[in-house]
C-alpha cells in the first residue's frame, strides 16, 4: 500500500530499513555499506527509493545510476566520472526486496533482467522475503502483477 511505502521509505530509514543494511554489511565484511548520501545525485533523489507496480502499470527497461553520469558535486569532485565496479572506487548497487508474506505464480510481477548487448535477460518471480543486489547499472524492469494480486 502507499501507507506501506511511506512509512517504509519515507524520512528517517525505519528498522527494516536499517535492518537490512546492517544484515548486507555482515555479508560483504570488507565493503562499506551505506545509503547514497544526497552529495551523490542531489537532495532531489532520495537515497532509498520505494515503488511496486500496481495491476495494469507497465514499467519501462531503466537502470537506477551510474556513476558516469553522477551531476557535478562534491561527490564527483572527490571520485570523478568512472564506470561501476572500476576498482578502488565506490560500487553503486540496488536491493530490491519482496515484502509480500505471499506470492502465488499466478500474481505475475516479475523482475526482468536484460544484457542489451546479447539481447539476452533473465527472470527472477517475486517471493516473500527474496532479496535481489545488483549492480545500478544493470538494465531491468518490473512487469505488473495480475489483477488477482489485488493490487
Amino acid at each position: 500500500t502507499a501507507e506501506g511505502l511511506e512509512a517504509l521509505c519515507g524520512g528517517e530509514p525505519s528498522a527494516a530499513v536499517l535492518e537490512v543494511q546492517t544484515r548486507l554489511a555482515l555479508l560483504f565484511p570488507h565493503n562499506t555499506v551505506a545509503r547514497m548520501s544526497d552529495m551523490v545525485l542531489g537532495d532531489e533523489v532520495p537515497p532509498i527509493v520505494c515503488n511496486a507496480p500496481e495491476a495494469g502499470e507497465s514499467f519501462e527497461w531503466h537502470i537506477d545510476a551510474d556513476p558516469g553520469d553522477v551531476p557535478p558535486s562534491p561527490w564527483r569532485d572527490r571520485h570523478g566520472m568512472y564506470y561501476n565496479r572500476e576498482p578502488g572506487k565506490p560500487r553503486l548497487v540496488s536491493a530490491l526486496v519482496y515484502l509480500d508474506d505471499e506470492w502465488p505464480l499466478e500474481w505475475g510481477g516479475e523482475t526482468l533482467f536484460l544484457d542489451p548487448g546479447s539481447a539476452t535477460g533473465a527472470l527472477v518471480r517475486p517471493a516473500p522475503g527474496r532479496l535481489i543486489l545488483m549492480d545500478q547499472d544493470v538494465t531491468h524492469r518490473v512487469s505488473a502483477p495480475s489483477p488477482a494480486a489485488g493490487r
